[in-house]
């Protein structure tokens, strides 16, 4: 099993994505990964945030870098690198529905909307431009925490973001709540693969809406089901700890049945990275690599057929739906065991969630987010213009 494939990559690419009147960014901020769009380029980054005393001694060109009144911070993949086999940081409001109010949420919003702001060889950008941003919640706390992700990203202060080796810019957050937008994880997938690269409707679409979908969205820390039949919401719903976490909780419990080491989940992301964790004989002074994929491959399939069953006696047995789609950042690693778990099903199309277009599926909420906002504006904009 190739464990690159489960981890978050932090990457900067400059394309061209479709603008109307307003400089959308959209933001899907997860428990693993951010992922997000502008009109300039789409991105990528671990959710780490780690307070440093200065810069480090090697700075690599995709490191990013944040500061403010209250330090100076690494974000992403360097951040992840700092974290210690003795961090215990993977409880409380770092996985919690609470995560919004902490310091490191709002610093993760504020990075990612000054990446979608920076200029760059496609589309001139810069901070004096005033966005506007489509984000997105599992649609069974869409209502109650709303309210919550719009405070992070409105929250007011002047801050600074720098990319590698170059330059500090300056932004001054004054976003408002009507500046920032909230839709469902789940309907940002849908939007993406009803959508080509221009915000079309693709020849696909009306076919692919006349059938009754499910959508599975699979993150870190959720599994989230969403059904639609005869174009009406019928299910919706938020499974906790059934996602990429349970799978490294999994595997960790098998490795202290092997090995005797009590692993924690940051320090288990940081192994992914890896390849291997390290066994030390501290009488024998000797020491040991060994792989990683075994044991992930083990847990993932043992927890991808719990979530794929469960799925199963939610949407009652798929009896009234056509397509299953399958997405999320945990979405890639698990549609071969949901079709393997409901090989059974003749009648039931299973495609994942970048179906239609050639990004990874962990973008296909934040393409579908961008997709949905770009639309919306450029209704609007007729409209007025009628």
């Amino acid at each position: 099993m190739d464990l690159k494939a489960f981890n978050t990559a932090q990457e900067i690419i400059a394309c061209k994505n479709p603008m109307v009147s307003h400089w959308v960014i959209a933001v899907d901020i997860g428990f693993s990964g951010v992922k997000g769009m502008s009109p300039n380029k789409r991105f990528c980054f671990p959710s780490y945030v780690k307070q440093i005393e200065s810069n480090l001694m090697s700075v690599d060109e995709e490191d990013i870098y944040y500061r403010d009144e209250e330090g100076l911070y690494m974000i992403g993949t360097k951040a992840q690198d700092l974290v210690r086999a003795d961090d215990t940081n993977d409880t409380g409001s770092t996985f919690d529905r609470n995560r919004y109010f902490t310091k490191e949420f709002i610093i993760l919003a504020r990075t990612a909307v000054a990446i979608g702001l920076m200029s760059n060889e496609v589309r001139e950008g810069g901070p004096q431009i005033k966005p506007f941003i489509q984000t997105g919640l599992p649609a069974a706390y869409l209502k109650a925490d709303a309210p919550k992700i719009k405070s992070a990203f409105t929250a007011q202060g002047v801050y600074e973001v720098k990319i590698g080796t170059g330059r500090w810019i300056r932004f001054e957050n004054n976003l408002r709540n009507s500046d920032v937008s909230v839709m469902s994880q789940p309907a940002g997938t849908l939007n993406s693969i009803l959508f080509n690269d221009e915000g079309e409707r693709r020849d696909e679409a009306k076919e692919l809406m006349a059938e009754n979908i499910i959508i599975a969205d699979i993150g870190f820390g959720t599994f989230d089901p969403y059904g639609i039949i005869n174009r009406k919401k019928v299910l919706e719903e938020s499974i906790n700890n059934l996602g990429m976490k349970r799978v490294l909780e999994t595997a960790a419990e098998y490795i202290f049945k092997d090995y005797q080491m009590d692993i924690r989940i940051p320090q288990m992301r940081k192994y992914m990275k890896d390849g291997y964790f390290k066994v030390v004989d501290i009488r024998q002074m000797t020491s040991k690599k060994i792989p990683l994929d075994g044991y992930i491959e083990k847990a993932c399939k043992e927890v991808a057929t719990q979530a794929a069953k469960k799925l199963y006696e939610m949407a009652e047995y798929f009896t009234d739906y056509d397509v299953l789609v399958v997405t999320g950042g945990t979405g890639a690693a698990w549609i071969q065991y949901f079709r393997e778990t409901l090989s059974g099903l003749e009648d039931l199309k299973i495609i994942p969630g970048n179906d239609g277009n050639e990004l990874p599926i962990y973008y296909a909420n934040a393409r579908g987010y961008y997709m949905s906002a770009y639309r919306r504006l450029k209704k609007e904009r007729a409209g007025k213009s009628e």
